[in-house]
């Protein structure tokens, strides 16, 4: 008989005591690359895809944000490390929705050129259904990729699983079909509003980051000058779209234009 694999284990994070654990919905944390061998959570468990990404921000510019310590939690820059806890009534439908998120981020990171992302389960000090999803660091490259990945697993979590047997083909297609589902109707803005006006745009972003991204580096997408909260806000991959408009102050308009631009020239993708 094959010995039972033994799970990472993960300190939690300094004031998380496990006080009234049962997340209805899926929750991120970051977790520091290991050190002596060990694995710890740097920040608080949240939903907030805007917190998450405010989080990073913080993080390359060593501040201090909603309880995220700079000089105390080290934050991995080169591999996407981050953890995953829901306390489902179905523990097997979520993990099977969970899994389909990393798959559609794994046909994502193949367009782009990138190492695909892999999730394991983890023993946390005081949480029970945690996983631990580790990925390439192009990820980190800009708010607006954080925002992306964050979006596509929790959308999944609540709507999946999706079809991903014809690759990004059948995402595309679920994708539609969900927004025809819940258009026009209340609530579910999840999939009005982010979905309905990215779910084409998702490919751009991914395909094309070098053009939209790549000679700008951390200095200038991750601005020292801007507080986390608003680039956590301002940062999300949503106000890239053409069709979402946006003040004049917009902290990433140059970055939006440049985007247009490429949706203009590649959009709509040719299908297999």
């Amino acid at each position: 008989m094959a010995a039972k694999k033994k799970l990472i284990r993960v300190k939690k994070f300094r004031t998380d005591k496990g006080d009234g654990y049962g997340f209805s919905k899926a929750q991120f944390a970051w977790m520091c690359p290991p050190i002596d061998g060990v694995r710890t959570q740097i920040t608080p468990f949240v939903y907030c895809r805007e917190r998450v990404t405010g989080y990073v921000h913080a993080a390359m510019n060593n501040l201090d944000y909603n309880e995220f310590d700079s000089d105390r939690e080290p934050f991995d820059r080169e591999t996407l490390r981050i953890l995953i806890a829901k306390d489902p009534q179905n523990f097997e439908q979520f993990r099977t929705k969970l899994f389909n998120g990393k798959a559609i981020m794994n046909i994502y990171e193949d367009i782009a050129g990138w190492e695909r992302s892999k999730i394991t389960t983890v023993k946390h000090e005081v949480r029970n259904n945690v996983w631990l999803l580790t990925g390439p660091k192009e990820w980190l490259m800009a708010p607006q990729l954080v925002s992306a990945f964050t979006f596509i697993l929790r959308l999944t979590a609540e709507y999946g699983p999706f079809d991903v047997d014809g690759g990004l083909d059948s995402v595309e297609d679920e994708f539609e079909r969900l927004c025809k589902k819940w258009r026009g109707r209340d609530g579910h803005y999840d999939v009005t509003g982010y979905l309905e006006k990215f779910k084409d745009k998702l490919y751009v972003l991914v395909k094309y980051h070098k053009e939209l991204f790549g000679k700008d580096g951390a200095k200038k997408l991750w601005p020292r000058n801007e507080s986390s909260g608003n680039v956590g806000v301002r940062g999300g991959f949503l106000y890239l779209s053409p069709e979402y408009n946006v003040d004049g102050s917009f902290c990433y308009g140059r970055w939006k234009r440049k985007f247009a631009k490429l949706c203009k020239q590649h959009l709509p993708r040719k299908k297999k």
